[in-house]
């Protein structure tokens, strides 16, 4: 996320860091409710997140379980990557 200089931001609902720039048609609109703004990051993380239902459709079950373990690591690597807990 790029910060802009002499922009107060908001705390995000997502991941409670101040990273939710002023103006909501800035930030990302969560998946969740469609409603609520986040940040960047996390809109980037609930997209990731959407990964996972298509992975639960994966009928053969030693593919499936192979997806989850790759999917789970690969978010795990996204959130540090983004500063996220």
């Amino acid at each position: 996320m790029k910060f802009i200089k002499g922009v107060t931001y908001k705390q995000c609902p997502g991941c409670g860091q101040f990273k939710l720039y002023p103006v909501e048609k800035m930030n990302a609109l969560s998946r969740k409710d469609n409603k609520t703004y986040v940040c960047a990051d996390c809109g980037t993380l609930e997209g990731f997140d959407s990964l996972k239902a298509i992975i639960e459709e994966i009928e053969d079950k030693k593919k499936r379980e192979r997806a989850r373990d790759l999917f789970e690591k690969q978010r795990k690597e996204l959130k540090e990557f983004l500063g996220i807990n």
